[in-house]
């Protein structure tokens, strides 16, 4: 599996039939909640990379295998500014360049998920990728 697959799947499975004929941006900020951005530590504490997750339940995320090889710890940053610590990994794949991560977000109830699939895409179907490596910063 690619990469970029893993956003492919979750997001096909937020653009079924009924939100396929939602505008792009409404789709968009439909689906954007759920993703965060995830920082590396290395063992000094420092910040060495970054990459996109999102939320498949309020305290597991979804990332790629490779955003955390080799981390000391990390952290999850959401859209609106908050901040959770990794607890720990509850299952990767290394082959695949995936792995799950489990955080602690207490009470707060506003987390949006966004569900799995099984299944890719078809051939020819649209798709989207929305991911924040980078941060969400606005330049």
């Amino acid at each position: 599996m690619r990469k970029v697959e893993l956003l492919c799947l979750f997001l096909a499975s937020t653009c079924g039939a009924a939100r396929a004929q939602e505008p792009l941006p409404a789709l968009i900020r439909g689906i954007a909640p759920a993703v965060v951005t995830i920082a590396a530590y290395d063992s000094a504490g420092l910040e060495y990379g970054t990459g996109s997750g999102f939320f498949i339940r309020h305290d597991l995320l979804v990332t790629n295998y490779h955003v955390l090889a080799g981390a000391s710890r990390a952290e999850v940053r959401t859209a609106d500014g908050k901040k959770y610590p990794v607890l720990g990994v509850a299952a990767e794949n290394k082959s695949r360049d995936l792995i799950l991560i489990e955080i602690e977000t207490g009470s707060w109830t506003g987390i949006k998920t966004l569900d799995m699939v099984s299944a890719l895409p078809e051939v020819g179907e649209r798709v989207i990728v929305v991911g924040s490596p980078l941060g969400f910063e606005q330049p």
